[in-house]
């Protein structure tokens, strides 16, 4: 069953869909969707799983707990811009990655964090 989180203002919606890894595991992928355009935002890949969803008051923000399925003991904290189209990930508050929306996904799938 897909959850889904829709910003104040209506524009945006993220997708969390579960994806079967192993038995009895599943991992909560995200997907970021502009309703007006239909356009897909953000997609990390089905290696991230997210949780603990905050939209800011204005929807101009968006930040999720990530884990990321090969090492699900680290948690980041994944910081979308909606307004910049930029993504931060962010672990012990060090900042892994700040860029735009395409290179953080890029990012992200790459393992290189």
């Amino acid at each position: 069953m897909t959850d889904t989180y829709i910003s104040p203002d209506g524009r945006f919606k993220l997708h969390i869909s579960p994806i079967p890894m192993r038995m009895s595991h599943e991992v909560l992928s995200p997907t970021l969707y502009d309703e007006q355009s239909g356009e897909i935002l953000f997609d990390p890949g089905g290696l991230w799983d997210a949780g603990s969803v905050v939209w800011a008051a204005d929807s101009r923000t968006l930040s999720m707990l990530m884990r990321h399925y090969d090492n699900g003991l680290r948690s980041y904290r994944c910081l979308l811009d909606m307004e910049l189209r930029t993504g931060k990930l962010i672990f012990e508050e060090k900042e892994l990655f700040a860029g735009p929306f395409h290179e953080f996904e890029m990012f992200m799938k790459s393992g290189d964090f």
